[in-house]
Parts: structure tokens; sequence; C-alpha cells
């Protein structure tokens, strides 16, 4: 694990890495970064010395949603038993503790010269960030702790979700649990086509299933869906 003062977006950085000849499972954890990135191409909230970001190196054939998934139970976890708090994940990659969103995963394939590899950036606000949120985020993101920030706490986190990650990645028995923490089962919800519906299940593909109001099912594989309050 290399830790390192800044970074412009560890997953940039480690997707670098990786096509010069990185090895396998290598992560890079930063204290802040400049451009931190989000899914669908937003940026991600990287205030210095309260939060959490890392990327983990991972070459392997496994599915994005299916790498995504496992991350998103081993941050559960670690801030399960390091914390001791109840955490929920919202399909298909944020993870919740007190109805706020403490924690967003960005997992990123790519096709290299010696063959395909995947990068998974996880971010997560440990601590309440000094100057308070950004306005559009005050009223979804939360932090973990109200302590004030220990870089040592940090540190701790980071390693114990990688331990959690790889446990989960070679055991490949996470579903179940994923299905326990994901708290929008039985939610009315907007789908990316702006239709609205009940989530019945997640399956075993991870794939979200849907009453829709007509009466249909349906799956989806991927997309963004909103409860009523966002």
């Amino acid at each position: 694990m290399i830790f390192i003062k800044s970074v412009d977006s560890t997953n940039t950085y480690l997707k670098n890495m990786a096509e010069n000849g990185a090895p396998d499972r290598i992560a890079v954890v930063a204290e802040t970064q400049k451009k931190g990135r989000g899914r669908l191409s937003r940026s991600f909230f990287s205030p210095p010395d309260t939060g959490l970001y890392m990327s983990i190196l991972v070459r392997s054939e496994h599915p994005q949603t299916k790498i995504t998934t496992m991350a998103a139970v081993a941050v559960c976890r670690a801030v399960e038993r390091i914390f001791n708090l109840e955490t929920g994940i919202k399909w298909v990659n944020d993870v919740f503790v007190s109805g706020k969103k403490v924690c967003g995963i960005l997992t990123e394939g790519v096709t290299g010269s010696d063959g395909f590899f995947a990068v998974v950036g996880i971010g997560i606000n440990i601590f309440s960030p000094r100057e308070g949120f950004p306005e559009e985020l005050k009223n979804i993101a939360g932090s973990i702790c109200n302590n004030l920030p220990d870089k040592k706490t940090i540190k701790k986190t980071a390693e114990r979700i990688y331990t959690e990650f790889f446990d989960i990645y070679e055991n490949n028995d996470y579903i179940s649990e994923y299905k326990k923490r994901c708290f929008i089962i039985g939610k009315t919800v907007t789908l990316p086509d702006n239709t609205r519906g009940v989530v019945v299940d997640v399956d075993e593909e991870i794939r979200l299933v849907v009453k829709k109001e007509t009466g249909n099912i349906i799956s989806l594989e991927s997309g963004e869906i909103k409860l009523k309050y966002e």
C-alpha cells in the first residue's frame, strides 16, 4: 500500500502505474485529491486530511459490477468493525450511515498492453470537512466520525478495507451480505428512464429487480436510481 500526500485522482494515478507494470493488488491512498472523480463523470469532493481516498489494482476478468459491489461490502464491514456503526448500501455502490452517503465507489476497467485490469476507487468521508460540505452536498453527504481528524484512523480504515476486499474477492461469497445491507429493497424509486417502480430484490448477478408501476418486472444491470427524497 502506497501512501501519498496529494494527487489529481488516485484512480488515474494507479491506472498509469498499472500500464507501466505495477503488480496485482497494489493500492494507493492519498490525503487529498485535486480532481477526484465519481460515477457519471462527476467530481468527488476530496478535502485534505478528513477523508480516505484509495484505489486498488485488480488484474482480473471479474465483471466491474461484481468488483464494485465487493468493495461496497468491504467498506461496510470495515466501518462496522472499526466504528461500530450500522451501514447500508444504495444500489449499486453508495454506502450510507445514519441516512447519509459516506462513501462512493468508482471501478474502471482497462484493457492494457498486458491484458485487462480494473482499478477500484473508494472515497469515504471519515471525518467532517473543516469547512463543511459544499451547498449541493449538505443534504446528501455525511461523515462517519465526529471526532477531530486523525491520520492513524484513516490509515487503519484503509488497511481494513483492503483486507476485507481481498477476503471477499478470494471467497466470492458476499451476495447475501450485500442484499442484507441494500436498504432500497421494498422502496419506491425513480428509474434511469424517469419511470417509477418498487424494488423487489437484488439477484445473484447484482441486478436490481423492480416492479414498475405498469406491473412489468424488469432487471437493471446498471444506471442511477433515485429515492423520493433525492
